[in-house]
């Protein structure tokens, strides 16, 4: 009886560490799909650095880059009037 329980035991702990591994591989893949990453410049052309924005933050930098060539380009309206 102390086998069998022992038995039960083991098996309960393997698939419980199973499961919770197969959790934390679906939630890296789902962070994953939500990072977009790009090689970005250093100071050294021997170990280039990788950045990783999420969609949010990248939509947020190319508002921002938007709205200063907007500002760039009115400016420069300005200047040739």
């Amino acid at each position: 009886m102390k086998k069998f329980l022992h038995l039960i035991f083991f098996v309960l702990l393997i698939s419980s560490c199973a499961s919770s591994s197969t959790q934390i591989n679906n939630q890296t893949e789902e962070i994953s799909k939500d990072l977009v990453c790009e090689n970005g410049k250093t100071q050294s052309p021997n170990s280039p650095e990788k950045i990783c924005l999420s969609q949010e933050e990248l939509k947020q930098l190319e508002e921002k880059k938007r709205r200063e060539l907007l500002s760039e380009q009115r400016r420069r309206a300005r200047m040739g009037s």
